[in-house]
């Protein structure tokens, strides 16, 4: 889901928790060594997300911030700053010669390669599969 989250709005903060959990305390933020990405440039990205870079002539940039309960991923357009909430359930990465792709329901975000960002996505990775053996049950989590 896409929202603007510019302006202090308490439905869509309200959206954004249910879907992806309230925010890292500071300890567990500590803990973890970090759940921000460095800023990545975007490659491509499906339309709504388009609709809202091409207002602007800077450089398209966007960093993540993994939740409890799925990602964030915060762009700016003018002077106006997006969030992309994708749960986990939801998330799904594609690795295309370096270039990661995140797919979240309708929408999609691809990340030009980054050397920086690999240890960030091997975290993302692992907190998915924590997330997702939780109601795994039995199943085999290799296949997702």
């Amino acid at each position: 889901m896409l929202r603007n989250v510019s302006y202090n709005n308490k439905r869509i903060t309200n959206e954004i928790q249910k879907a992806v959990g309230v925010s890292y305390s500071f300890w567990v933020r500590l803990k973890m060594g970090g759940i921000g990405s460095p800023r990545m440039h975007i490659k491509s990205c499906s339309n709504d997300i388009k609709h809202e870079l091409v207002k602007d002539n800077y450089p398209n940039k966007a960093y993540i911030e993994l939740r409890p309960k799925g990602v964030c991923i915060y762009f700016r357009s003018l002077l106006e700053t997006f969030s992309l909430t994708i749960p986990y359930y939801q998330l799904t990465l594609f690795n295309n010669s370096g270039a990661i792709k995140l797919y979240g329901n309708s929408s999609w975000i691809e990340f030009e390669h980054s050397t920086k960002a690999k240890t960030f996505f091997d975290k993302l990775i692992l907190e998915r599969l924590n997330y997702l053996e939780q109601f795994s049950a039995g199943m085999d989590l290799n296949s997702i």
